[in-house]
């Protein structure tokens, strides 16, 4: 296997090894922690970008463009917290997808320090492969949203591409009524992040890229002319140039009435890069989060993310790839019980900015999900979601004779923690 592939689980693991080696009488200590979720799906529409096809959810219709039910294993994890003293401890995530490249595969892993520190600061750094601390939603076990089974645009793209490997430093300081914090990062191995964006355009979808795997890109008769030298898949954890990227970040939090955060990103990918069929994306963007706390039992919250990602040599006027990018939703969340019902609207498009006769990747789009949520049992739980999607694409005719498509897939989702 590629080195470059590997260097995310030799550092990861390194570092844990020697993290054992400073271990308190007590420790080290171990949790291991299973997560399955089994799912039953219906899809109308077209196949999906899965298939690669230019379908924007997880499960799109079958090859002929008939609607199609499925029922299967959506996803099984094993996730390991050790703990080697007070400050110190270690995280993995162990992820098993019938529809990954690699079935088993590694999702995250890194060790941790967090300690208060003086007058009342608390410090937590993380080394190793993670998600840096951007979504609203995907806050579960597993990375998952307690809230709907498919997040949003934005963090379908977050658990697609912007997983990083690296060094994240984030520092905290609670006062009476207000806390706020600081959160920066250096990191590499996310030169491609922004190839879906360009090639396939958002999706809306819950599956979330391993550290070995890759994800297929639509069956673009582009790819056989102006980018044939593409392979017809991404790999997202990948190192093109040895130049790092950053993140820079912060966080208000007023108690009782709102939590507001922005966060900066830049992958610095040199965009003339190829390394074998994978070209360097250098992508940035800006992401803002609000929370409306004020309500005791009803959430209402949202993001809105901004960017641009480009590719290839600037040719005096123009790349050959480029385009700006952007996406919002807001949600609203109401727990009663056991039980919880959210709604959510996501808004997305992406701007072409360059030869747009020849190669179009203009996007708009929308999309609605209603989701109930349901604790059947301990360490249970039902959700059903109805998502529909409306998005117009003009490379859409190549598959369906049309640049506008609508989607409707209904889901049902049992996850089990044990």
């Amino acid at each position: 296997m590629n080195r470059k592939y590997l260097a995310p689980f030799l550092i990861t693991s390194s570092l844990m090894a020697s993290s054992e080696a400073m271990a308190q009488d007590n420790f080290p200590e171990f949790n291991f922690t299973g997560y399955a979720d089994a799912r039953l799906s219906y899809s109308s529409g077209e196949p999906g970008w899965f298939d690669r096809g230019v379908g924007k959810t997880r499960y799109g219709s079958d090859a002929a463009g008939n609607d199609e039910w499925r029922l299967n294993l959506a996803e099984a994890a094993l996730l390991v917290d050790a703990k080697f003293s007070w400050d110190f401890s270690a995280f993995a995530n162990i992820k098993f997808d019938p529809e990954q490249t690699n079935n088993v595969d590694l999702v995250e892993a890194y060790v941790r320090y967090n300690k208060l520190i003086s007058s009342g600061y608390r410090l937590e750094a993380r080394l190793g492969t993670f998600y840096p601390h951007i979504s609203l939603e995907n806050f579960g076990i597993a990375w998952t949203s307690p809230y709907s089974i498919t997040p949003s645009a934005i963090n379908s793209w977050v658990g697609e591409e912007v997983k990083t490997t690296g060094l994240e430093l984030n520092i905290e300081k609670e006062l009476e009524d207000n806390a706020f914090s600081l959160n920066a990062g250096i990191f590499g191995f996310n030169d491609t992040a922004g190839t879906l964006l360009f090639f396939r355009g958002w999706a809306l979808h819950d599956n979330k890229i391993g550290v070995f795997s890759k994800y297929y890109i639509p069956d673009l008769d582009i790819l056989q002319g102006m980018f044939f030298r593409q392979d017809p898949y991404t790999v997202p954890h990948i190192e093109l140039d040895d130049k790092p990227g950053f993140f820079v970040g912060g966080e208000w939090e007023n108690f009782g009435f709102f939590t507001a955060n922005v966060f900066y990103y830049d992958n610095r990918a040199d965009p003339t890069v190829l390394v074998g069929g994978q070209y360097g994306w250098e992508s940035d963007f800006i992401n803002v989060g609000l929370t409306i706390d004020y309500f005791e039992d009803f959430e209402i919250f949202g993001q809105f993310m901004k960017g641009n990602t480009k590719m290839g040599p600037w040719l005096g006027s123009f790349y050959p790839a480029d385009v700006d990018y952007e996406s919002f939703y807001i949600m609203a969340s109401y727990p009663f019980g056991p039980h919880r019902l959210s709604v959510r609207y996501d808004d997305f498009k992406v701007i072409d900015l360059t030869l747009v006769d020849i190669d179009n990747n203009n996007e708009t789009g929308h999309a609605w999900m209603v989701a109930y949520a349901v604790e059947t049992f301990e360490n249970q739980n039902l959700i059903l979601e109805l998502l529909h999607v409306d998005s117009d694409r003009f490379y859409r005719a190549e598959f369906t004779g049309a640049t506008r498509g609508k989607e409707t897939q209904l889901q049902a989702s049992y996850r089990v923690v044990f």
